[in-house]
Parts: structure tokens; sequence; C-alpha cells
């Protein structure tokens, strides 16, 4: 940690490699952002870096599925080439994100241990241009399609208890999240097993892949 100074010192080898970044966080509470600061490209003895940390502004909310359900361990990621925050939805699907002011991109990493009714059990995002501009309270809907998928034996009849599931990643889906749009791959999806009607429903975003 900085001492009252505000110096930290960092023991590195020398170095040549360009783009190596550390990262500064500053104390709970403090109002100020965390930083990912450039090293260097090229370190050859004691060397001193300034970094000077922006205030932040607070971008919450509540994150829901289609059938209003709080969406809980959704992980989202807001940075650009200075700046970084991550947060997770708690149960209620509330997150809070402290950020400067600015433009950044968004990465949402989803792992559920149990498969929802309305959402892919493990699915990756990636966005950008989402604008961050004073304190804000933002709620949105993580919406997908029901694919419906009937299962029929060779009579017609109805086929109940049959396993349905993505076979392979599902990548070029789409949904809107933060105003914009976010694109990735579902990478597990499971509709369960098939009802005694034969029936069973895959939660899947919106796709334009073949």
């Amino acid at each position: 940690a900085t001492s009252a100074a505000g110096t930290a010192v960092l023991p590195l080898f020398n170095s040549k490699e360009p783009n190596n970044q550390i990262r500064v966080v500053p104390p709970n509470g403090s109002g100020l952002a965390s930083a990912l600061v450039t090293l260097p490209s090229t370190i050859n003895g004691d060397t001193t870096i300034n970094v000077q940390l922006q205030q932040t502004h607070t971008l919450s909310g509540v994150i829901t599925d289609r059938a209003g359900n709080p969406v809980a361990g959704l992980q989202i990621t807001l940075s650009d080439s200075s700046s970084e925050a991550k947060a997770t939805t708690n149960a209620s699907g509330e997150y809070a994100l402290a950020l400067p002011d600015g433009t950044y991109n968004l990465t949402l990493l989803y792992e559920a241990n149990i498969q929802s009714a309305d959402l892919p059990r493990v699915f990756e995002f990636n966005g950008e241009s989402v604008v961050v501009s004073g304190d804000q309270t933002k709620n949105y809907v993580l919406r997908t399609n029901e694919v419906t998928v009937n299962v029929v034996g060779p009579d017609g009849s109805p086929v109940s208890g049959a396993s349905v599931e993505t076979v392979n990643d599902t990548a070029g889906e789409t949904t809107s999240l933060f105003g914009t749009e976010v694109r990735g791959l579902v990478i597990r999806d499971s509709g369960g097993a098939t009802s005694a009607a034969g029936t069973a429903v895959l939660p899947l975003f919106n796709s334009k892949e073949p």
C-alpha cells in the first residue's frame, strides 16, 4: 500500500517489453477510481512513475431476466485504457460500478450452477460505448428468446424425458444491455428434459449465425 506520501515501490528487473501495466487500487471509500498504468517500454534502472487518480461516479441498478426474476452472479466489467471496474450482481440482481466519467468497453460473464428457465447456463458477451456521466441508476432486462423443441417418436407420439441441450458453443448471439448491443457466445445451454407432451424450451439470445 502507498505511504502517507502516496508512494509505493515495485521491485522490477530491467525490461524492454512494451505495454506492461500496473494496477493502482485506491482505499475503499476514497471516492477515487482504480487506474491501469502502462509502464515505460524500457526500464534500465530506478524509475519514478506519477499516477493521478480520478474522481469516480457510480453506475448502479438491477438486472432481471425476461420473467422479471433477478439475475444473480452476472460478472460485469467496464474498462478503457486507463480505468477498470468490476461487479457481480447479488441475489437481488443489484450491481454497482464506480468509474470516472467516460466511455467504456463492456464484458459480461455468466456461469450458473443450475440451469435457469430464462437464461443459458454459461455465456460470455462483449460490447462497447457504455457511457458513464455522473451518478446514474440504470435497470436492465437481460432478454432471451424461448426456443421450443418438440420431440416425437417414429409414430409421432410425444417422447417425454428426452434431454435437450446445445452441442457446441453458439456464437454470434446478441442482446442489448447498458444501452449498447453486446455480442458473444453461449457456452452451455440446456432445456432440461422434455415434458409429458414431448416439449423442452431452450432460452437463447438473438442470433444470426448459421
